[in-house]
């Protein structure tokens, strides 16, 4: 069956997307969305590449659409930002809702590989509601029943959104001259790298739920690029 990436119009899944049409054993990608993708735009030519398949989709109603998203491997990269949601109820359906739904969905339809990008101190007991969502969010998806689950830590993530992010900026600016100095658990990542890790965790024969952050998401990223090229 088809590998599946929810979030292809985000950050990380716009560079997952990439990757996956530059792998060849990835014929037939299925790419749930919103909205139409299609257009003038970069990401609009990526979903009308020949071996990529949008599926318009609801998210509140997926089980509607559950014979359209049969697939062996889900990566998903859902999220947004309390500014984009604009409250924290709409921020939990999308962030929290939504990848959770699609979990329980595409496990229905068969799919046995699950990978979800969450975020660095992720904790259902967290002070911030930010990374309090994030670890209810991984809570639900250990309990859909897949035979492998990865659950992605990045820390602060680096790369071209389109809009302004003040911490991202400092990240980037600071670059060279701090990162080395840095745990590789806190080290800021480059979405392209996440995207990587991401792709690998449903490659690898790995069978029941993993956290990587730090060196193991950076090691996963490595696996897939050394793969990829040899």
């Amino acid at each position: 069956m088809p590998i599946l990436l929810a979030g292809a119009s985000g950050l990380v899944g716009r560079h997952a997307l990439d990757m996956l049409l530059g792998t060849p054993e990835y014929t037939r990608i299925l790419v749930p969305t919103r909205r139409d993708l299609a257009g003038a735009d970069r990401r609009g030519l990526l979903v009308q590449h020949p071996n990529v398949r949008q599926v318009l989709v609801d998210f509140a109603k997926l089980e509607d659409r559950a014979v359209d998203l049969r697939a062996d491997h889900v990566l998903c990269a859902l999220g947004t930002t309390i500014k984009q949601a604009g409250s924290q109820a709409r921020f939990l359906e999308i962030d929290r809702d939504m990848p959770v739904s699609l979990a329980r969905v595409t496990k229905v339809a068969g799919a046995t590989r699950f990978a979800y990008v969450s975020s660095l101190g992720a904790d259902e007991d967290a002070r911030t509601f930010y990374l309090r969502s994030k670890g209810e969010t991984e809570a639900l998806l250990r309990n859909v029943g897949f035979e492998s689950v990865t659950l992605l830590r990045p820390s602060l993530l680096l790369g071209g959104r389109g809009e302004f992010r003040l911490g991202e900026r400092i990240g980037q600016g600071l670059g060279a001259l701090v990162r080395p100095l840095l745990p590789a658990r806190v080290t800021p990542v480059h979405a392209a790298t996440v995207a990587a890790a991401l792709i690998q965790a449903v490659r690898q024969d790995h069978v029941g739920t993993r956290v990587a952050e730090g060196r193991t998401l950076f090691d996963l990223a490595e696996g897939w690029r050394r793969e990829v090229r040899d």
